[in-house]
């Protein structure tokens, strides 16, 4: 709803829910899909979940380069499998 009222009303600073209730989360996420839904022209579940996809991508390498570079190479790929299996991940992607 957040991203939609940025693409439809032109509320990027300050967006508002469907009741008219200012927004209570930071805007960055909402941005994101808001520019992946002017990007590939429209509403659709691929523009909803690719920003999802992408910054659970570069968090989970990110965890692979640092955790390899300060714990180890083993450590570093477990760290990064085990960050795909976590609740943290999974409330990312629902």
């Amino acid at each position: 709803a957040y991203a939609l009222d940025a693409v439809v009303n032109g509320n990027w600073v300050v967006q508002r829910d469907d009741t008219g209730d200012v927004m209570s989360k930071p805007p960055f996420s909402t941005w994101l899909v808001a520019g992946s839904i002017l990007a590939f022209g429209g509403l659709t579940r691929f523009s909803l979940y690719f920003p999802v996809f992408v910054s659970s991508l570069i968090i989970t390498v990110l965890i692979l380069i640092f955790g390899t570079r300060y714990l180890g190479r083993s450590v570093g790929w477990w760290s990064a499998l085990l960050y795909l299996f976590s609740p943290a991940f999974d409330t990312m992607i629902m």
